[in-house]
């Protein structure tokens, strides 16, 4: 326990981590996916859609997501071009803590998705996060091309 009066503020880092993946689908059935937020329980059977305002994919719309066990995260969108980038600020606990960053490009019939995400945390975890982060970000990228692909009735 400090005696100095000044709380002690642990060490924080941001770890960024991109992949890009090619999605057999159009560039707007991605888009799509990435920017509905009743989509993301779709991709991520683990997170349930609590709120959202604004129209989707539009700057300053944003939702709410729930995870058990796991503070509500806020997503909002801060960049926006409609079939080409979407990326949200990501906070919890009231303070803004990573972005997701989308970049996606039409390869003939396919969509190019580049995605980063980045996250602070505690420096001492910073290894263990990006080992996390890289698995985590390959199974909802796949996710996302899955759902991406799917014909449009079953999505």
């Amino acid at each position: 326990m400090r005696t100095d009066g000044f709380a002690r503020v642990p060490a924080v880092s941001v770890v960024s981590i991109t992949r890009e993946i090619r999605i057999n689908a159009p560039t707007m059935a991605v888009w799509s996916v990435l920017s509905t937020p009743s989509q993301q329980p779709v991709v991520e059977p683990r997170v349930h859609l609590v709120s959202e305002w604004g129209e989707p994919g539009t700057l300053d719309s944003g939702y709410e997501l729930a995870m058990r066990g796991r503070p509500t995260m806020r997503l909002q969108v801060t960049d926006v071009v409609p079939g080409e980038r979407h990326v949200v600020a990501v906070s919890w606990n009231g303070r803004t803590r990573g972005s997701q960053d989308a970049r996606l490009r039409a390869d003939g019939a396919d969509c190019i998705l580049t995605y980063t995400f980045s996250v602070e945390v505690p420096l001492a975890l910073r290894p263990i996060q990006r080992a996390f982060g890289n698995r985590q970000l390959g199974r909802w990228l796949d996710a996302v091309a899955h759902v991406s692909s799917a014909p449009h009735g079953s999505r």
